[in-house]
């Protein structure tokens, strides 16, 4: 989950130095934004995103200016300055994967881009125009459409000179639009249009990067297209099974292991389904720290407590040592009420055998909780 933290910033609407979560931070710069809008100030907050489970690594940092209409809201801000600055492919793909985390979650309202009409008056004082004679305004505005006229035949003696390059300019021009195609491809994947980027992970499938396989397996992972996942990973179902169960979706598992079985897809329902023994029965697993944690859980629900210390080793789990110890804590103590029961029986003491029965039950359900 994306947080957000502001550092610096003239209105207590907004804490300084906590961590907000990304979507009542985009919220919140909503309303400031119109705020100083309509009171026609500007005021700089400088914040940084983080992920909640990265406390040190800062994604971006930057500079809200609040009232300077350069962005309704935080969102629109990280996008449009992300799309300013200057990329190589990788640094493009991170900025993809960026935008992506953002509109996770966040409500579509949040991420529709406003147009503004005359964006290039809107830094003119209106108040001190509109006290100007006719043609003095009319200069004014005049200039303003000049000096707009005057941009464009800039960029149109660029291109002009751009004409006049070799054909290895013209190679080169074509590698970039063949870029700028694919991130519109990607673009459109991140605005849940996902079939031309379904198609196109297909048709190059052979040439995709290590990112752009996540990418197109978490696709696929989400259309349940599972034979053709499973191709793109050379028929190791086994990987595919331990993908899914990553995202913990034990009915997706399921349906899965049905027609593409694999030791690690029954490991993983017989630990979600609590069948200890068959799991510990299992072998061959691709042993993660995560199913070395289950395999360490399944040996001490089964009793084997020296068994599951040995294999505590591999995962370091400080929750399941604690589990461990209070097993054996438990276990030892019913061991104990086993054989005051079984006195108090034999010495006809009723009452003292229902007491004790009492107290073995509450135990049992402690013992069986862990």
């Amino acid at each position: 989950m994306l947080q957000v933290v502001f550092t610096e910033l003239n209105d207590n609407s907004i804490k300084k130095f906590e961590r907000i979560d990304f979507v009542e931070a985009v919220k919140q710069t909503m309303i400031l934004e119109q705020k100083y809008r309509e009171e026609k100030k500007i005021i700089s907050g400088s914040f940084y995103l983080i992920e909640s489970e990265n406390d040190s690594t800062a994604l971006y940092t930057g500079t809200f200016k609040f009232g300077s209409r350069y962005a309704p809201n935080l969102y629109i801000h990280i996008k449009k300055k992300l799309e300013e600055i200057k990329m190589n492919r990788q640094q493009q793909r991170d900025r993809i994967e960026l935008i992506a985390k953002m509109e996770d979650g966040l409500p579509e309202i949040y991420k529709k881009e406003e147009v503004i009409e005359n964006a290039h008056l809107l830094n003119l004082n209106v108040s001190r125009i509109s006290r100007l004679k006719k043609w003095q305004r009319r200069s004014i505005y005049a200039l303003t459409g000049l000096l707009g006229l005057a941009l464009i035949g800039t960029i149109f003696y660029m291109v002009m000179l751009v004409a006049q390059y070799d054909v290895a300019y013209s190679k080169e021009q074509d590698k970039l639009a063949a870029q700028g195609k694919q991130l519109d491809i990607y673009e459109q994947g991140l605005l849940g249009k996902h079939d031309a980027l379904l198609d196109y992970f297909k048709a190059n499938k052979i040439n995709l990067s290590d990112e752009e396989k996540k990418i197109y397996a978490n696709l696929l992972l989400k259309d349940r297209k599972y034979k053709e996942l499973v191709s793109l990973y050379n028929n190791d179902s086994g990987y595919i099974a331990t993908m899914i169960s990553k995202q913990g979706d034990m009915d997706a598992l399921r349906a899965f292991d049905k027609n593409f079985p694999s030791n690690e897809g029954k490991f993983d329902l017989f630990y979600a389904d609590k069948k200890y023994n068959e799991l510990l029965a299992v072998k061959d697993v691709d042993m993660t720290v995560k199913r070395s944690e289950m395999k360490t859980y399944a040996l001490m629900k089964t009793g084997k407590i020296e068994e599951a210390n040995a294999e505590l080793a591999n995962n370091n789990n400080k929750d399941l040592k604690a589990k461990i110890t209070q097993y054996e804590k438990l276990s030892k103590e019913l061991k104990e009420f086993n054989e005051a029961i079984k006195v108090a029986k034999n010495s006809k003491k009723a009452k003292e055998v229902k007491a004790l029965s009492k107290k073995k039950t509450d135990l049992e359900k402690q013992f069986n909780a862990i």
